[in-house]
């Protein structure tokens, strides 16, 4: 993709045109975040009590991207330890994980690899 003169001289990205019907729209692609989410189920014995939940934060906050935690119709910021443990997510609980960013696939795959491992505790 050509590079064009942004702010101060710096090279930014060529604007992205998208077409629909006789509609057009074009925005810079630099702006173009991805969405990813999976499913998982938690499975250690204990839930996501305090020390799972501060690993599962601390994980989410290495990453820009938006992380969020759901539990069917809940959903909290998985960046915050008491919204993740408001959702009382006990073993067996099926919970979703989105990431809206530049880094959600990367967020997502983390969050979930620590869910498989069981937090570690077993």
């Amino acid at each position: 993709m050509p590079a064009l003169k942004g702010q101060g001289g710096r090279a930014r990205a060529a604007p992205v045109r998208v077409k629909a019907g006789n509609h057009s729209v074009a925005f810079d692609s630099a702006d173009i975040e991805v969405q990813t989410e999976k499913s998982v189920k938690i499975t250690n014995k204990y839930g996501l009590h305090a020390r799972p939940a501060m690993q599962f934060v601390e994980i989410a906050s290495r990453f820009s991207s938006d992380v969020r935690l759901a539990r069917g119709d809940k959903s909290a910021d998985a960046k915050s330890i008491m919204e993740v443990l408001m959702l009382a997510a006990e073993n067996g609980a099926d919970l979703v994980i989105r990431a809206d960013g530049e880094d959600a696939e990367a967020a997502v795959e983390a969050l979930t690899e620590l869910v498989a491992s069981k937090f570690d505790e077993e």
